[in-house]
Protein backbone atom coordinates (compact mmCIF):
# COMPACT_ATOMS: atom_id res chain seq x y z
CA UNK A 1 0.00 0.00 0.00
CA UNK A 2 1.13 3.45 -0.85
CA UNK A 3 3.26 4.71 2.36
CA UNK A 4 1.10 6.97 4.48
CA UNK A 5 -2.35 5.64 3.31
CA UNK A 6 -4.82 3.71 5.32
CA UNK A 7 -8.24 2.12 3.43
CA UNK A 8 -10.60 0.48 5.72
CA UNK A 9 -13.83 -1.15 5.06
CA UNK A 10 -16.50 -0.87 8.17
CA UNK A 11 -19.81 -0.32 9.09
CA UNK A 12 -22.10 -2.74 7.12
CA UNK A 13 -25.66 -1.69 7.07
CA UNK A 14 -28.30 -3.52 6.07
CA UNK A 15 -31.12 -1.92 3.70
CA UNK A 16 -34.43 -3.11 3.56
CA UNK A 17 -37.07 -0.87 1.99
CA UNK A 18 -40.74 -1.86 1.02
CA UNK A 19 -41.49 -4.10 -1.98
CA UNK A 20 -37.26 -4.02 -2.72
CA UNK A 21 -35.05 -6.61 -2.11
CA UNK A 22 -32.60 -6.16 1.02
CA UNK A 23 -28.81 -5.00 0.28
CA UNK A 24 -26.08 -4.44 2.55
CA UNK A 25 -23.37 -1.64 1.79
CA UNK A 26 -20.18 -1.32 3.60
CA UNK A 27 -18.21 2.25 4.21
CA UNK A 28 -15.05 2.68 2.76
CA UNK A 29 -12.51 5.27 4.55
CA UNK A 30 -9.52 6.64 3.14
CA UNK A 31 -6.91 8.46 5.05
CA UNK A 32 -3.38 9.46 3.03
CA UNK A 33 -1.16 11.58 3.02
CA UNK A 34 0.22 10.84 -0.93
CA UNK A 35 0.10 12.94 -3.53
CA UNK A 36 -1.83 10.21 -5.62
CA UNK A 37 -5.29 10.77 -3.90
CA UNK A 38 -7.19 13.89 -4.52
CA UNK A 39 -8.62 13.76 -0.89
CA UNK A 40 -6.64 13.62 2.31
CA UNK A 41 -9.34 11.55 4.06
CA UNK A 42 -13.20 10.23 2.40
CA UNK A 43 -15.70 8.33 3.02
CA UNK A 44 -18.34 6.32 0.63
CA UNK A 45 -20.64 3.39 0.86
CA UNK A 46 -20.23 0.61 -1.77
CA UNK A 47 -22.71 -2.68 -2.04
CA UNK A 48 -20.66 -5.96 -2.89
CA UNK A 49 -22.04 -5.70 -6.27
CA UNK A 50 -20.04 -2.30 -6.68
CA UNK A 51 -16.63 -4.42 -5.89
CA UNK A 52 -17.77 -6.87 -7.93
CA UNK A 53 -18.01 -4.44 -10.83
CA UNK A 54 -14.32 -2.89 -9.52
CA UNK A 55 -12.98 -6.48 -9.55
CA UNK A 56 -14.03 -6.93 -13.28
CA UNK A 57 -12.91 -3.72 -14.78
CA UNK A 58 -9.14 -4.25 -13.52
CA UNK A 59 -9.39 -7.78 -15.03
CA UNK A 60 -9.35 -5.75 -18.17
CA UNK A 61 -5.95 -4.76 -17.15
CA UNK A 62 -4.11 -8.25 -17.41
CA UNK A 63 -2.85 -8.25 -14.29
CA UNK A 64 -3.49 -10.40 -11.32
CA UNK A 65 -6.65 -9.01 -9.24
CA UNK A 66 -7.27 -10.00 -5.52
CA UNK A 67 -9.82 -12.22 -5.05
CA UNK A 68 -13.22 -10.75 -3.20
CA UNK A 69 -14.77 -13.11 -0.91
CA UNK A 70 -17.38 -15.00 -2.15
CA UNK A 71 -21.05 -14.76 -2.72
CA UNK A 72 -23.84 -16.37 -1.25
CA UNK A 73 -28.03 -16.93 -1.28
CA UNK A 74 -27.97 -18.30 2.20
CA UNK A 75 -27.46 -16.18 5.41
CA UNK A 76 -26.32 -13.66 3.26
CA UNK A 77 -27.58 -10.98 6.06
CA UNK A 78 -26.36 -13.03 9.29
CA UNK A 79 -23.86 -10.99 11.54
CA UNK A 80 -21.01 -13.56 11.20
CA UNK A 81 -21.23 -14.00 7.44
CA UNK A 82 -21.34 -9.74 7.15
CA UNK A 83 -18.65 -9.26 9.27
CA UNK A 84 -16.39 -11.40 7.31
CA UNK A 85 -17.53 -10.23 4.04
CA UNK A 86 -16.26 -6.65 5.04
CA UNK A 87 -13.14 -8.00 6.54
CA UNK A 88 -12.46 -9.89 2.74
CA UNK A 89 -13.77 -6.53 0.87
CA UNK A 90 -11.16 -4.55 3.35
CA UNK A 91 -8.38 -7.15 2.03
CA UNK A 92 -9.07 -7.00 -1.20
CA UNK A 93 -8.95 -2.79 -1.65
CA UNK A 94 -5.73 -3.18 0.68
CA UNK A 95 -4.17 -5.74 -1.93
CA UNK A 96 -5.04 -3.34 -4.45
CA UNK A 97 -3.42 -0.77 -2.91
CA UNK A 98 0.05 -2.35 -2.76
CA UNK A 99 -0.13 -2.49 -6.84
CA UNK A 100 0.96 0.35 -8.54
CA UNK A 101 -1.02 -0.14 -11.82
CA UNK A 102 -4.49 -0.41 -9.66
CA UNK A 103 -3.03 2.61 -7.23
CA UNK A 104 -2.62 4.55 -10.28
CA UNK A 105 -5.52 3.90 -11.83
CA UNK A 106 -8.36 6.66 -11.88
CA UNK A 107 -11.77 4.54 -11.50
CA UNK A 108 -9.62 3.18 -8.67
CA UNK A 109 -9.69 6.37 -6.98
CA UNK A 110 -13.22 7.21 -8.16
CA UNK A 111 -14.51 4.04 -6.77
CA UNK A 112 -13.32 4.82 -3.33
CA UNK A 113 -12.84 8.62 -2.58
CA UNK A 114 -16.52 10.00 -4.98
CA UNK A 115 -20.10 8.74 -4.51
CA UNK A 116 -20.49 8.63 -8.56
CA UNK A 117 -22.16 5.35 -9.45
CA UNK A 118 -20.30 2.45 -11.22
CA UNK A 119 -22.60 3.71 -14.16
CA UNK A 120 -21.49 7.01 -13.63
CA UNK A 121 -17.76 6.47 -13.23
CA UNK A 122 -17.48 4.36 -16.26
CA UNK A 123 -19.24 7.08 -18.20
CA UNK A 124 -16.52 9.61 -16.49
CA UNK A 125 -13.14 7.18 -17.77
CA UNK A 126 -15.24 6.50 -21.28
CA UNK A 127 -15.19 10.20 -22.04
CA UNK A 128 -18.50 10.36 -22.17
CA UNK A 129 -18.91 12.95 -19.28
CA UNK A 130 -16.09 14.99 -17.41
CA UNK A 131 -15.86 14.52 -13.26
CA UNK A 132 -16.11 17.86 -11.99
CA UNK A 133 -14.10 17.65 -8.70
CA UNK A 134 -15.17 20.47 -5.90
CA UNK A 135 -18.50 21.83 -5.00
CA UNK A 136 -21.65 21.37 -7.99
CA UNK A 137 -21.50 24.33 -10.11
CA UNK A 138 -24.81 25.49 -11.78
CA UNK A 139 -25.30 24.72 -16.03
CA UNK A 140 -27.58 24.62 -18.20
CA UNK A 141 -26.15 21.85 -20.42
CA UNK A 142 -24.48 19.70 -17.63
CA UNK A 143 -26.19 17.63 -15.42
CA UNK A 144 -25.61 16.90 -11.36
CA UNK A 145 -24.52 13.66 -10.78
CA UNK A 146 -26.20 11.53 -7.14
CA UNK A 147 -23.62 13.27 -5.39
CA UNK A 148 -24.23 16.58 -6.01
CA UNK A 149 -21.26 16.90 -7.64
CA UNK A 150 -21.43 18.19 -11.47
CA UNK A 151 -20.54 15.83 -14.45
CA UNK A 152 -20.64 17.65 -17.91
CA UNK A 153 -20.69 16.55 -21.15
CA UNK A 154 -18.02 17.95 -23.40
CA UNK A 155 -20.41 19.53 -25.35
CA UNK A 156 -21.57 22.05 -22.79
CA UNK A 157 -18.08 22.63 -22.12
CA UNK A 158 -16.89 23.66 -25.93
CA UNK A 159 -20.46 25.55 -25.60
CA UNK A 160 -19.59 27.91 -22.70
CA UNK A 161 -15.96 28.43 -24.06
CA UNK A 162 -16.98 29.78 -27.51
CA UNK A 163 -20.11 32.07 -25.65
Amino acid sequence: MEEGTMVTVQDPQTHSKFGKQRYTDYKIIVQSHSSAFRLPQSSVRRRYSEFVWLRQRLERTRREVPELPHKTFFRRFDGPFVDARCKGLENFLQAIMKTKVFLADRGVHLFIQSRLTTDEIDSVLSGDYKYVEGPPVQHTEGRTSSTGQEVSTDESESSTEEA
